[in-house]
């Protein structure tokens, strides 16, 4: 994985990528996205490339009479040079799902997740982990009768591009996605007319969700190793896995919770240090500064460890603080340890792992020297 992390974006990027003059409308960007089955678009304004992703599109009402304009957002661009690994870094600091590469102010192409994705190989790496390491938990589901107006609100209140639709039991019955409602409510005038449908959005919204939903969703266990699932993103084409337990969900995996491993390189190119679960936590500043916290540890123990996987998750929330577990699964020449630490700021959950850490392979080094 290491090859491509440092490879440069113009090996994987998308060729001639949809751009769109911000005096468009909405109408025409939809039947682009439709048409050539892309996620996102860029738009030339001047001076400065914006971005339009699918899940921008939720709450236009009127295409033909939206300016594309009034949903894009300005996004930082790459140069060729730039490497698969800076792509990633600005993804995930500027939460966005893809960035325009630039020569001067010409767009050369694209690189999202999904090329990410399709450039990553089935490593090894992805063998040691397993989906329950990674897997974000379900924050929001909708019920398998809720309306299509229900699954859009809440894509836009919680910024998600997925629901999982659940029967009355809790039992996942399928998932929902902001492709699905934006290709078949905000449809562009010309898909309308043909289908006939003019004058049924509104109608179209009063659909249960189970009348949109993919009812073969890409499923693991969560003792399944990533591997299979970084295998199923490819073979079929999926952007989300449901990982679940005797027919009931326990979390998601999408892109977002695979790619960040590619930050390990960044860290640390002789020991190899995977932290997961640290694009949803907000501030990259802090992110950044937690993971040099991990390194500063490790650099006088290099030689006594031979990886280091880090798993950060939220428990809960309290008067403005969120109480965060951080774990470290640390593989040494002798044996495979578990370090667990908690905080109510992601700082000092880190700074508490650090200390243990520190003091746990202390022993380990004196454990050594005893029985030479």
């Amino acid at each position: 994985m290491k090859e491509i992390a440092f490879q440069q974006v113009s090996k994987i990027m998308r060729k001639s990528p949809l751009v769109y003059s911000s005096m468009d409308t909405v109408s025409k960007l939809i039947g682009g996205l439709y048409e050539t089955g892309s996620r996102e678009a860029l738009v030339a304004y001047e001076g400065r490339i914006g971005l339009v992703a699918l899940r921008d599109l939720l709450g236009v009402s009127h295409p033909e009479r939206t300016l594309i304009r009034d949903v894009a957002r300005s996004v930082p661009s790459l140069s060729t040079e730039a490497t698969v690994l800076d792509a990633v870094e600005l993804m995930i600091s500027n939460k966005i799902r893809a960035v325009p590469v630039l020569s001067g102010e010409d767009v050369l192409g694209i690189v999202s997740e999904v090329e990410v994705m399709n450039a990553l190989p089935e490593s090894e790496v992805f063998g040691k982990i397993l989906c329950e390491d990674v897997m974000r938990e379900v924050d929001v589901s909708i019920d398998i009768n809720d309306k299509i107006s229900t699954a859009r609100n809440l894509m836009r209140r919680y910024r998600v591009d997925h629901l999982i639709v659940l029967d009355k039991r809790g039992s996942l019955k399928g998932v929902i996605a902001a492709e699905s409602i934006v290709f078949n409510f905000v449809q562009p005038r010309e898909r309308v007319t043909r289908g006939g449908r003019v004058g049924e959005r509104r109608r179209l919204l009063d659909i249960p969700v189970k009348g949109l939903m993919d009812r073969r969703p890409l499923i693991a266990e969560r003792r399944d190793p990533l591997l299979e699932v970084v295998k199923g993103f490819k073979d079929y084409g999926r952007d989300l896995c449901v990982v679940e337990e005797n027919a009931r969900p326990l979390g998601i995996i999408t892109s977002r919770e695979i790619i960040p491993l590619i930050l390990g390189f960044r860290m640390e190119e002789e020991l190899p240090i995977y932290i997961l679960g640290l694009p949803e936590l907000g501030d990259f500043q802090e992110i950044k500064t937690s993971q040099n916290k991990v390194l500063r540890v490790f650099e006088k123990w290099s030689g006594e460890v031979l990886e280091v996987i880090i798993d950060v998750k939220r428990r809960r929330r309290r008067g403005g603080r969120t109480l965060y577990q951080v774990t470290a699964r640390i593989y040494s020449p002798t044996k495979r340890l578990s370090v667990a630490a908690k905080g109510w700021y992601l700082s000092e959950a880190f700074d508490n792992l650090c200390r243990r850490l520190d003091r746990i392979l202390e022993r380990i080094k004196i454990d050594k020297r005893t029985r030479l």
